[in-house]
């Protein structure tokens, strides 16, 4: 960080990601310097050449052309050879010296590398010679090649084979690293750099131009048109590879994405490995603020659970009755509808061993039943998943299911529960790329409720996921179907129930809030919800019938667009305070010897704390909406049972064979989820299998009666 500058432009590497692939050409071409000298026999080819030269007299050698053919074959192998040698011997000096170059400084330190710039140009112009020494050695092959019998061809082909690898790969990676906007961010750059210096210097030369930003913002918006364009350009590579349809209403998806994207990047000079170094020196941040806190008692913290505060006053979730632990199991029941919504692909991850011939005993390829799912194959394998995952006997009966999924439009069913008399309207979380481009149409936009309500706002592509779904029950009038499928069961008088996981969950929250008119005793349960779904005053009124469950340090429920923007905003400032080079922080990760940072911010405690100290500051705050997960928030947490120093390194559980984790429920607010905790497990935590073993853990937990309390007492 910054980004490198080469030939005019700025690319998509930092000056100190040289490391790895100067060494990485450096040991090629050190085995190839080795390979060339050990296996040509010198000696011999020289007593070749003599031999050609005494035993053939003059007369003759012009007559033999087989001996003369011979003898230039082998000066000119000769030849060619040796100039490979040399230029792989001047390849790893430069490579060398190029990562020895990269080791200097820290992240921010880019001024100390900036002799790294003149060896790489030294290292392009040698690249160039190497393909002509590669097409010398090919047109030698073409004549010679018959006439030799030496080593020298198989050497040369060597030579040409490992040549043609590094010019391949430099060619590759040129491309995928080249920013097609860099030159006009370079330009844009520096524009401001010299207006800065005009308005601080006594002598400003063009004072209404400095005043006025209207040429500063005419760069500017060249460069966000053109880091637009190129977003575009990634997601429309990513449709085409995926089949998605080219209809007017996924264009204008992409541009909105595209926009989003270019308005979130387009401003900083940072790399790929900048963003994962600064993700790991958050992690440190966060964990050293945890113990820093425990160790102070601030607040009369006394423990941390999955990055949740443990206080005298945490309520945990009550499971001490029978009717209580009853209710809980029904929440289980309802997240394998959720689970179960994904089809055939998630019973496979479920189900690795036997799931396919589970499938395939309980498909129906190429028969007609009475339920015809739509957007499943012949064989209806999505609908044999889901009703293994359900469990399916004579309590559950699935009544409409639609598989297809688009932009903005997901997948579905609709049950009859009879265990519990509901109708379960179940939604599809994020499974395809349609649902990608659903989730990141991230833009808040109004509830469509009447009348309209101008503090109710929402994620913008789960509305209209939410406004498909109730179109389509209303279309096929699935509810009163339902409601009339079985009157000797009491189907008339079931509650309306609405599940869902990620995407789903928000879809769900959004669909109950549109329902709720018209079905006022309706229920939702939402699991792994999106963060950034619902605005505060629309997210307290849920709490009176959606609950919430997230699990561990789920990224998902703490993900949102202001949230997004103040992580953005901690990694920039770890970046810049951070005393470590890029190398030792990503070398420390991969090796499990996460020390310590030389200098850590201390954190603040959430986005309000950030918006209230900008406020102070006369800054600008966060410039969208801070929107909430939905509803009753429940917290599935884990405690290791280990000792306080390994208490986060799985791995070093997983080695020691430590006993598994308990998984406890707590109460949560809207506001906990504010902060985005770095953790290996923050995507891990989202999948539903993973949340569906957890709550079966908390329920076995409390049916083993174990004092859930005494685990906290110090």
């Amino acid at each position: 960080m910054p980004g490198l500058v080469i030939f005019g432009t700025r690319w998509n590497i930092g000056s100190d990601d040289l490391i790895v692939p100067g060494l990485t050409l450096f040991l090629l071409n050190t085995v190839s310097i080795i390979v060339c000298s050990a296996t040509y026999p010198w000696d011999l080819e020289y007593a070749d050449i003599r031999n050609v030269s005494k035993n053939s007299t003059p007369g003759i050698r012009l007559r033999n052309s087989s001996d003369l053919g011979q003898r230039a074959c082998i000066e000119l192998g000769m030849e060619l050879i040796i100039g490979h040698i040399v230029i792989f011997s001047a390849a790893c000096l430069l490579e060398l010296f190029i990562a020895l170059m990269s080791l200097r400084g820290t992240i921010m330190e880019s001024q100390l590398r900036k002799p790294a710039i003149p060896l790489l140009y030294i290292r392009f112009s040698l690249y160039l010679v190497e393909l002509l020494w590669s097409v010398l050695s090919g047109l030698w092959l073409f004549r010679y090649y018959s006439l030799c019998e030496t080593k020298q061809s198989e050497i040369i082909v060597f030579t040409m084979i490992i040549h043609g690898v590094e010019i391949t790969g430099l060619l590759v990676s040129m491309y995928a690293l080249y920013d097609p906007a860099g030159r006009k961010w370079l330009k844009m750059k520096k524009h401001q750099m010299n207006l800065e210096e005009m308005s601080n210097s006594k002598n400003i030369t063009h004072p209404k131009r400095c005043r006025s930003g209207s040429t500063r913002n005419w760069r500017q918006r060249k460069v966000a048109m053109a880091y637009q364009k190129r977003w575009r350009h990634r997601c429309s590579l990513l449709c085409l590879c995926c089949c998605i349809s080219k209809s007017e209403r996924n264009k204008d998806s992409l541009t909105a994405i595209a926009k989003l994207l270019s308005e979130f990047f387009g401003d900083l000079d940072v790399v790929v490995t900048d963003i994962l170094a600064g993700l790991i020196l958050l992690r440190r941040k966060q964990k050293k603020k945890r113990l820093s806190i425990i160790n102070k008692h601030k607040d009369a913290t006394y423990d941390f659970l999955s990055g949740v505060r443990v206080t005298p006053d945490t309520e945990f979730v009550s499971l001490s009755d029978a009717r209580d632990q009853a209710w809980f199991k029904v929440i289980i029941r309802y997240m394998r509808y959720a689970s179960a919504a994904y089809g055939w692909p998630l019973y496979m991850v479920m189900h690795p061993k036997c799931g396919c011939c589970q499938i395939v005993s309980h498909s129906r390829c190429c028969k007609q039943g009475e339920l015809q799912p739509q957007g499943d194959n012949c064989c209806a394998c999505h609908l044999a998943a889901a009703q293994h995952v359900i469990e399916m006997d004579n309590d559950t009966e699935i009544l409409y299911a639609s598989f297809d999924s688009d932009v903005e439009k997901t997948a579905f069913f609709v049950a009859l529960d009879y265990l519990t008399k509901s109708i379960v309207i179940t939604i599809r979380g994020t499974l395809s790329t349609q649902d990608i481009i659903t989730d990141l149409k991230a833009e808040e936009d109004f509830i469509p409720i009447s009348p309209l309500k101008e503090d109710w706002i929402g994620h913008g592509g789960i509305i209209q996921a939410a406004t498909y779904v109730k179109k389509k029950l209303e279309d096929e009038d699935l509810i009163a179907k339902a409601q009339a499928a079985d009157p000797d069961q009491g189907t008339k008088d079931f509650k309306l129930v609405v599940v869902g996981h990620s995407l789903g969950a928000g879809t769900a929250a959004i669909l109950s809030v549109l329902l709720r008119e018209t079905y006022p005793n309706l229920e939702c349960y939402s699991f792994a919800p999106p963060g950034g779904l619902l605005s505060s005053s629309l997210a307290d009124y849920t709490k009176e019938f959606v609950t919430s469950f997230v699990l561990g340090k789920d990224l998902v429920p703490r993900i949102g667009l202001s949230q997004l923007e103040m992580l953005r905003k901690d990694i920039m400032e770890v970046l810049t305070e951070s005393k470590e080079p890029k190398w030792k922080i990503l070398a420390s990760s991969l090796l499990c010897c996460q020390g310590a940072p030389k200098t850590v911010i201390e954190p603040r405690d959430n986005i309000k704390d950030i918006e209230a100290e900008e406020q102070v500051k006369g800054g600008p705050s966060v410039t969208h909406t801070l929107l909430y997960p939905p509803g009753k928030i429940i917290h599935l947490v884990r405690r290791h049972i280990t000792d306080e120093s390994q208490k986060y390194e799985t791995k070093w559980r997983k080695i020691r064979g430590a006993p598994k984790p308990v998984y406890q429920a707590i109460w949560a607010d809207k506001a906990d989820f504010d902060e985005v905790l770095i953790s290996p497990v923050m995507v891990q935590d989202h999948m539903p299998q993973k949340i569906l073993y957890a709550l079966e853990m908390v329920a076995l937990l409390h049916e083993k009666h174990v004092d859930v309390n005494s685990m906290h007492q110090k």
